[in-house]
């Protein structure tokens, strides 16, 4: 018997598996039940994330250290990530993988907040992806400030070209 994460010993597995397999029986879409179930999951575990990170930052209000609440790493990034590739959607003219000489040059070299080995991979989820290479910001964006860093990156990126062609 293994743990929750391996197994699918814990409670909320079987609940999804249960409910996957009655919506299957009664003749639901495959993806449609997948994406439920997938949905469920991610909300739940979204919740449980939220909920734990609320207690600890109670806790470290009302404890004995009494630390003042800090705004997260993550939102203490976006305006700068968002100005690095507003710059970059900016000049990027021609093709893509001009935008790796402008990632390596901003986010390793001068910033520090990447080293070689993760804008390698980078580059190569925006190869492996459909779409234009500029997926690839918004990939960095996740990786360096999650669900914010990825949106303000992809904002950032694509926003000049909308300017330019209006």
């Amino acid at each position: 018997m293994g743990s929750g994460q391996d197994g699918g010993e814990d409670p909320l597995s079987r609940f999804v598996a249960v409910g996957a397999l009655a919506a299957s029986l009664l003749g639901v879409n495959e993806l449609a039940v997948l994406l439920a179930g997938g949905i469920a999951v991610a909300l739940w575990r979204w919740g449980m994330e939220r909920r734990h990170a609320g207690l600890s930052a109670v806790m470290r209000c009302f404890g004995p250290e009494r630390q003042p609440l800090r705004p997260p790493p993550a939102l203490l990034r976006a305006w700068p990530l968002f100005l690095v590739f507003l710059k970059i959607g900016s000049v990027l003219f021609g093709s893509g993988y001009v935008l790796l000489a402008f990632l390596r040059a901003d986010l390793v070299e001068r910033l520090g907040w990447l080293t070689e080995a993760q804008l390698l991979d980078a580059v190569a989820v925006g190869q492996m992806t459909p779409g234009p290479l500029f997926t690839t910001a918004t990939f960095i964006g996740y990786v360096l400030a999650g669900g914010i860093g990825a949106l303000v990156a992809t904002v950032g990126i694509f926003l000049p070209a909308f300017f330019f062609v209006a």
